[in-house]
């Protein structure tokens, strides 16, 4: 059985029920899944958007433009990819541009430009992600940034899921990951879909809300 989750919005939990019917079929058991009751009204938000082609400059703008079309607080959400390097490219621009702190389980953009030179290299970078995966934490006032994989066991109000091209020999561990990352979003979830057609097909069908961006 995949992880049991707890604490859904009911719109989140149907996408990752049939997200998981429909990618594993019988693989797994049919996980538990506690969904919360929206009776108090509130805003819920799922989003799904197709990138065909992108920059690191375009998702973080895209990020920002989400929040501030939705009023939410960055430090509300959490930003998750199966891959840290453009999560740390979107880091970089976040502290720079607006001069935001950030949390996050990986090495920053200039940590990583600085270790680059060592032939130690991939060792001092592993423990500088220990060290941050170890002092992660939701309750920081912050923007949060991680790998799918260091994110497991949290769960966040907001999450922005990016969903990377992968090859075919790691297809069916991508689709563990994305279901993974959805079940981490409490009340609001935005896919980014990075020109991955794998799945495409799928969101588009089950999410109301789609935007394409042919960069």
């Amino acid at each position: 059985s995949l992880d049991v989750t707890q604490r859904f919005t009911s719109n989140i939990a149907n996408l990752a029920i049939k997200f998981q019917k429909s990618v594993f079929g019988l693989k797994y058991n049919a996980d538990e899944l506690k969904v919360l009751s929206q009776i108090d009204f509130e805003k819920r938000i799922v989003e799904y958007h197709y990138f065909q082609e992108y920059t690191s400059r375009q998702l973080y703008e895209a990020i920002y433009s989400v929040l501030e079309n939705n009023q939410i607080h960055s430090s509300d959400c959490c930003i998750v990819c199966s891959k840290v390097e453009i999560l740390r490219e979107i880091d970089f621009l976040i502290r720079t541009i607006k001069h935001e702190r950030t949390q996050t389980t990986f090495e920053t953009q200039e940590e990583y430009e600085k270790y680059n030179e060592y032939n130690d290299n991939n060792e001092r970078i592993e423990g500088i992600r220990r060290i941050k995966k170890c002092n992660f934490w939701m309750k920081t006032g912050t923007i949060k940034l991680s790998s799918i994989h260091s994110f497991k066991g949290w769960e966040i109000d907001t999450l922005f899921l990016f969903i990377e091209k992968e090859e075919n020999a790691k297809e069916f561990t991508n689709a563990e990951l994305i279901y993974t990352g959805i079940t981490r979003a409490r009340k609001n979830l935005i896919i980014f879909n990075l020109a991955n057609r794998q799945y495409d097909g799928f969101f588009r069908k089950e999410i109301d809300t789609v935007y394409d961006t042919p960069y």
